[in-house]
């Protein structure tokens, strides 16, 4: 079952949804996980952490997931790994793409140049046999953002989830893109998620990242020492604060910014979130 640079071809013979015996263990055992969860709210149903395997096996599991739905009249909750390709022909079918709930990036990456890392489907290779053979690259907060934005543009209806490992900061890039699960750390304000799941990524003339929305609030990030922001469709009052990205903590006690304009000051050691808030 092993090729000379240890390749294992298994999959191909597991994965086989062709072969009519393979294919009733197959659509019996996805049937038996999703009957197993019937009675919990928030199980996400996800194909695996590695999953690189065939477009034509992800259309299979998701009929099997859209037959059960119908038979049992539920709506689960299904998140969509693999490779980009894989995915974006999922996302393009206007079948199963409805079946989609959440959208994982987890296979590919924009890198810090902006070039695409992106290992295709079903070469019967694991994500670190990929990273052998291709160069992974690093990625930065433009490109997480990027990578989140562009999904969360094309698909509004979908959560999208950056399921990378990132260090702290780029995971801040994720959630001011709109992104899901982002792994932040804890917030000594349980009004800051709960502003946040009601805002949408806004584009700024000055470059800088924001979640806000009209006559609630704002959530800021930028890598610049000094800048003033000007929201000039929005001529409400607001308060702000700043939040410690590494830690959460809110370093500054609360201050009133005029109508349309905030002005924030970082230092280089420390890069902050900005919260503005009724």
């Amino acid at each position: 079952h092993y090729a000379g640079d240890k390749r294992v071809y298994m999959a191909e013979q597991f994965y086989d949804v062709s072969n009519e015996t393979r294919r009733k263990y197959l659509r019996n055992y996805i049937s038996k996980c999703l009957d197993e969860s019937i009675h919990n709210k928030n199980t996400i149903h996800h194909l695996g952490w590695e999953y690189t395997g065939t477009l034509e096996f992800v259309k299979f599991w998701l009929d099997v997931i859209n037959e059960w739905q119908k038979e049992n009249n539920k709506d689960l909750w299904v998140m969509l790994p693999g490779t980009k390709d894989v995915q974006d022909s999922i996302l393009n079918d206007p079948i199963r793409s409805k079946v989609v709930d959440i959208i994982d990036v987890i296979q590919w990456q924009y890198r810090k140049d902006g070039s695409l890392y992106a290992p295709i489907g079903g070469q019967s290779l694991a994500t670190r046999q990929y990273a052998r053979i291709m160069d992974v690259g690093e990625t930065s907060f433009d490109q997480v953002y990027k990578a989140v934005y562009e999904l969360k543009k094309q698909y509004p209806d979908k959560a999208i989830v950056y399921s990378r490992r990132l260090k702290s900061p780029l995971n801040w890039a994720c959630f001011m893109a709109g992104g899901s699960f982002a792994n932040l750390p804890a917030i000594n304000d349980k009004n800051f998620f709960n502003d946040a799941c009601k805002m949408c990524p806004i584009k700024t003339k000055e470059g800088a990242y924001v979640l806000g929305k009209k006559g609630m609030g704002y959530i800021i990030y930028s890598e610049n020492e000094n800048l003033t922001i000007d929201l000039p469709d929005d001529n409400g009052n607001y308060f702000y604060k700043k939040i410690d990205m590494e830690s959460g903590d809110i370093t500054v006690e609360e201050q009133k910014v005029n109508s349309g304009k905030v002005t924030i000051s970082n230092t280089p050691q420390n890069r902050n979130i900005f919260w503005l808030y009724k």
